[in-house]
């Protein structure tokens, strides 16, 4: 599913930093409320470049979104990081080495 953000307005609701597929803006969107982007290696923002960095820092100030969503990698992170580790021991020992 592409997610449709508002460009422009200001009263959005929800942009999202390192949002993966955006789903927390997918479900946004299905209830009609202004979302913003998805800052995001997948939607072509790098945020390992300052560059980018500072992208982001002056759309918060422009736009003020009410909340910044931000999704840690599924990895060590993760709260089925956990659940991986005794159920698949050998699948959760590859990526975390």
């Amino acid at each position: 599913m592409e997610v449709k953000a508002c460009d422009g307005e200001k009263g959005t609701l929800v942009c999202e930093i390192a949002g993966g597929e955006a789903r927390t803006s997918q479900v946004l969107l299905r209830m009609k409320q202004k979302i913003g982007p998805n800052f995001d290696i997948i939607t072509g923002c790098d945020l390992s470049l300052a560059s980018e960095r500072a992208a982001f820092m002056q759309y918060r100030k422009r736009h003020k979104p009410l909340v910044v969503a931000m999704s840690p990698i599924c990895g060590p992170f993760s709260g089925w990081s956990r659940m991986n580790r005794k159920m698949f021991p050998e699948t959760w020992k590859t990526k975390h080495q």
